[in-house]
């Protein structure tokens, strides 16, 4: 399915512009959810570096499990955001949902493939924190952001079913 949604999406771009009312107001849905998504992932970030700094302060935890919550809160600002203009963020996602929503819907097989991207990334991440970070509050930020970002992707590649039928 992850192979196939950037196909699908490239085939609804092509769907003339008269047809794409309907197309508007999902894709619009489609970026508010990613920036809910976003702001999920931020949350998180704060979270773990908030408590790798109790960490630190509290002296509850030896340096090496703050400095892995740091890696983490750097790790999913950086998913979200990043000055690297080749990295595909949350931002990046947005930045093409809304380019795809103001006619260019060429632009959902970028947000698409962004998206599987990040599943992927975030999936590692989790991977990465879990068994090796006590915070258990801020794996589990970490794995409802994933689920969202996920339920994300599929419903961006739910939309591209739903509009090739209009060809």
């Amino acid at each position: 399915m992850r192979s196939l949604v950037p196909s699908l999406l490239l085939l609804a771009a092509a769907l003339p512009a008269a047809d794409n009312g309907g197309l508007d107001r999902v894709v619009r849905t489609q970026e508010g959810v990613q920036r809910g998504v976003a702001s999920q992932a931020e949350q998180a970030a704060g979270k773990a570096d908030l408590l790798a700094d109790d960490l630190r302060f509290n002296r509850l935890g030896d340096d090496e499990q703050a400095d892995r919550l740091d890696q983490v809160a750097v790790e999913l600002t950086t998913l979200v955001r990043s000055p690297d203009a080749e990295l595909k963020t949350m931002t990046y996602v947005v930045d093409r949902l809304t380019r795809a929503r103001r006619g260019d819907t060429g632009q959902l097989g970028a947000a698409a493939a962004a998206q599987g991207e990040l599943v992927g990334r975030l999936d590692r991440l989790a991977k990465n924190a879990q068994g090796r970070i006590a915070a258990a509050n801020g794996v589990e930020d970490l794995r409802a952001a994933i689920a969202a970002q996920r339920r994300l992707h599929e419903e961006t590649g739910k939309l591209a079913d739903q509009t090739l039928g209009k060809l």
